[in-house]
């Protein structure tokens, strides 16, 4: 039997009369030699492919979650995670911040980044967003405008009012967002040479968001999309000055959409946490602050430091014997025809392939 084309053929012509619409009952063969010749036309309605959907991608469906021994699974099942502190050991020299404010921190643009458009080290494609926004920008060369005054601190060990000249440190802050689920926050971030920003959640301790370097670091205000797991996150912020540019560190946190960057002003943005709040305080982290044991994170803990470790392990399943297919693939004469959907019932155009029992593949464990 030959399959369909997908194009209907006409093998007779029937005549229609021109004044009633009616036929009149005669017809006469589709010839191709003739002048009233109607050539094949695509239908796949009438004429439907013969196409065959496939499942694929298939995973081994879970009975139940569990954990190494050692380990606690989370409520959500998505982490196995095992915990520990350590004690805070105080700075024997604190450094005291001061705010700064400077004409040279000028800046047309604030950058955003959002999560999968910048790499650890700050390269990537950002947007630009903020223009003539003085929360976001100093378009003017104001000491009074943008981010970085409106935030920006240093250190003042001599208690004279004025930011000393400190070099070569790295000094920051660390923020602590209990969250109930996962989400995403942005980070805005600046200093005289180099940023950083460390992360420890429920994916581990003293993850590398980003780290870099820039010679006008101190008139650029990068924002970068990070993700929070739910509970605790440890958010650790520091910046590092060089000895040709203004002192300076700055950083905000912003619990927002990343559309909210160009619907909002800046002033109605939702900032969590922001460096403005420590003018006057100590550093907590780097040169000047609390020091950890390898492996563990500072969390401020409202003032009374505690040192943070948090181990990930991948989370672990009790197979059910059955195999789902995340996607199907649609197949014509044998030849995948290059369309794939999600294999989800009552949706797109293929059937719907139900979890299937495969204990060779998924055994029962």
């Amino acid at each position: 039997m030959l399959d369909n084309t997908g194009k209907l053929v006409f093998q007779w012509l029937e005549q229609i009369d021109a004044n009633t619409g009616l036929p009149t009952g005669l017809r006469k063969p589709n010839d191709p030699a003739d002048a009233d010749y109607v050539p094949p036309t695509w239908n796949y309605e009438a004429c439907p492919l013969p196409y065959v959907w496939v499942p694929i991608d298939g995973y081994c469906e879970a009975a139940s979650f569990y954990c190494a021994p050692g380990y606690t699974l989370s409520a959500d099942e998505k982490h196995c995670n095992k915990t520990g502190t350590a004690t805070a050991v105080a700075p024997a020299t604190p450094y005291k911040t001061v705010g700064v404010s400077n004409d040279q921190f000028w800046s047309n643009y604030a950058y955003l980044y959002s999560l999968g458009t910048y790499t650890p080290t700050g390269g990537g494609s950002a947007s630009y967003i903020g223009y003539m926004d003085n929360f976001w920008t100093n378009v003017n060369a104001t000491a009074t405008d943008g981010p970085m005054n409106r935030c920006g601190l240093w250190v003042d060990n001599n208690n004279d009012g004025n930011a000393d000249v400190v070099t070569g440190k790295w000094m920051g802050f660390v923020a602590t967002l209990d969250v109930p689920a996962d989400e995403t926050v942005f980070v805005g971030i600046s200093a005289g040479a180099a940023a950083r920003i460390f992360l420890t959640n429920a994916d581990g301790t003293n993850q590398t968001v980003v780290s870099y370097s820039s010679s006008t670091l101190y008139r650029e205000w990068r924002i970068f999309e990070v993700q929070l797991r739910a509970g605790k996150n440890l958010v650790q912020m520091e910046g590092y000055n060089g000895v040709s540019t203004p002192m300076l560190f700055a950083a905000e946190i912003y619990r927002n959409t990343a559309s909210d960057f160009y619907t909002l002003t800046g002033a109605e943005m939702n900032v969590v946490w922001s460096s403005v709040n420590f003018r006057g305080q100590n550093f907590q982290t780097g040169e000047g602050g609390y020091s950890c044991p390898a492996g563990y994170a500072l969390d401020y803990n409202n003032g009374s430091p505690v040192c943070r470790q948090i181990l990930a392990d991948p989370v672990k399943q009790h197979n059910s014997g059955k195999i789902v297919y995340r996607n199907r693939k649609r197949t014509l004469r044998g030849v995948d025809d290059g369309y794939v959907e999600p294999n989800i019932q009552g949706e797109g155009e293929g059937p719907y392939f139900p979890p299937a029992t495969d204990t060779v593949t998924c055994p029962i464990n």
